[in-house]
């Protein structure tokens, strides 16, 4: 992964960001993933078309359980647009309002099987209509 170029920000686009904790909480995402409210800090992103994707936002991690690939301070930048694949790694909030990052390791029609980036936690498999919605992780600050 390129490291974050701390020093030329002229090229870079301010994107909304909250607490990971937060993304579980009534009123700061919409059902279909995307952020709302006033209530978000900014964070600035890499060189990027935000005409290709509008909806992109940033999730910063709050505590210790998707260590020891993301720490607490490190920001996901998502995407609720982006189509997900075998092998990507992907910031899903089930319909019970749990909200977790983890990797796909297959997908089909009815369900989704996700591994956990932490090996304290189980993989999953959770049926497609218990996902409110999945958000593409495209870029961490760590």
């Amino acid at each position: 992964m390129e490291e974050f170029d701390r020093q030329d920000i002229s090229n870079k686009i301010s994107i909304p960001v909250i607490g990971f904790a937060q993304a579980g909480a009534k009123g700061f995402i919409e059902e279909e993933g995307y952020p709302k409210g006033e209530s978000w800090n900014e964070v600035n992103f890499p060189e990027f078309d935000v005409n290709e994707d509008e909806d992109i936002y940033a999730l910063q991690i709050n505590g210790d359980s998707m260590e020891p690939l993301y720490r607490k301070g490190d920001v996901l930048v998502v995407s609720p647009r982006a189509k997900t694949r075998v092998g990507d790694r992907v910031v899903i909030k089930t319909t019970d309002g749990e909200v977790m990052a983890k990797e796909i390791t297959k997908q089909n029609t009815t369900r989704v099987e996700i591994k956990s980036l932490n090996p304290d936690h189980e993989n999953r498999k959770i049926p497609k209509s218990d996902i409110a919605w999945i958000a593409r992780i495209l870029w961490v600050s760590q």
